[in-house]
């Protein structure tokens, strides 16, 4: 599990590593390629979720609403691990008390997404992001 962990990690460092890698300003470039792997994550829910127009349009944004939600509960977990001022005991019950905040955020958007989108796409929701990401690692193992 550590080593799948590893090269999840490695892969997707390698994979901005990689987007990042042109002759342009780095900023400009990170944004360029962030909207690119968004359009493709967009064709990929679509496709994978068969997603019709209309639930597209309720669901995207509140997708993009439950992802950026979660980004900064993530950001919080992985900001502990650098936070000397607490005790382990305290980090380990911060970090507890964030992935209930993360369950109860997964949740409650569940619940958004049912009245967008039939419940067998609600429940496609988490796989089609896991497979989405190893897509994602994939097509960087193959480039040059």
């Amino acid at each position: 599990m550590k080593t799948l962990l590893k090269n999840t990690a490695f892969a997707l460092f390698l994979l901005f590593a990689l987007l990042g890698a042109t002759t342009g300003g780095f900023a400009q470039e990170n944004s360029e390629n962030q909207e690119k792997i968004k359009s493709m994550q967009v064709m990929y829910f679509t496709e994978q979720l068969q997603l019709t127009p209309d639930e597209a349009k309720g669901f995207w944004p509140l997708y993009n609403e439950y992802r950026d939600e979660v980004k900064k509960v993530n950001q919080q977990i992985r900001g502990l691990e650098n936070d000397s001022s607490l005790s382990a005991e305290q980090k380990l019950a911060r970090k507890n008390q964030l992935e209930e905040q993360k369950l109860t955020l997964s949740k409650r958007y569940q619940d958004q997404f049912k009245k967008v989108l039939p419940i067998n796409k609600v429940a496609m929701i988490d796989k089609v992001e896991r497979d989405f990401k190893m897509w994602l690692l994939n097509q960087v193992k193959q480039r040059p």
